[in-house]
């Protein structure tokens, strides 16, 4: 029986730490951002998102992050005209990275979109508290499959152990 509290306890650990606040924010840039790229975004995004942007609004200027959404795609093809692999289809924040530090004049002439970038890079502030941001999507993904495993698997031995 000790075995299956442990796995409860790390179950729920690895739930609430990924659940905070701060990750989910991280998400949101990171949705934001990719989707932008791919000429996915629209003023119509799903509120999650935006009520995760809005937090942002002190640092942000949202407007003028949505206007510069729309412009990202073309400075993707100026990075695609002097790259040997061009993008396609952005998939990670780190190529939208190398895209904005390949591209000259990207920084100045999206700024927004450069904070954002700065900011799932380093992290968000949270009363003081730094969360890096080394977990993007497909790592807290992943874990969340082996929390729901663990979930699982937890159901399975109380139902065989209560017949």
């Amino acid at each position: 029986m000790p075995f299956f509290e442990t796995l409860d306890a790390v179950k729920n650990a690895a739930k609430s730490r990924f659940d905070q606040d701060d990750l989910q924010i991280l998400k949101s840039i990171e949705r934001f951002i990719v989707s932008a790229a791919n000429k996915e975004y629209s003023v119509s995004e799903p509120a999650d998102l935006m009520k995760n942007l809005t937090k942002l609004s002190e640092i942000i200027d949202l407007q003028e992050l949505m206007s510069e959404a729309q412009e990202l795609p073309v400075y993707i093809k100026l990075y695609n005209r002097k790259s040997r692999t061009p993008i396609t289809n952005a998939t990670k924040v780190s190529t939208l990275c190398e895209v904005m530090n390949s591209v000259s004049d990207s920084k100045d002439c999206l700024p927004q979109i450069h904070k954002l970038l700065k900011l799932y890079r380093s992290g968000i502030s949270d009363g003081g508290a730094y969360v890096q941001c080394n977990a993007p999507s497909q790592v807290l993904v992943a874990i969340s499959n082996v929390v729901k495993h663990l979930e699982q698997q937890t159901v399975q031995y109380h139902t065989q152990a209560t017949h």
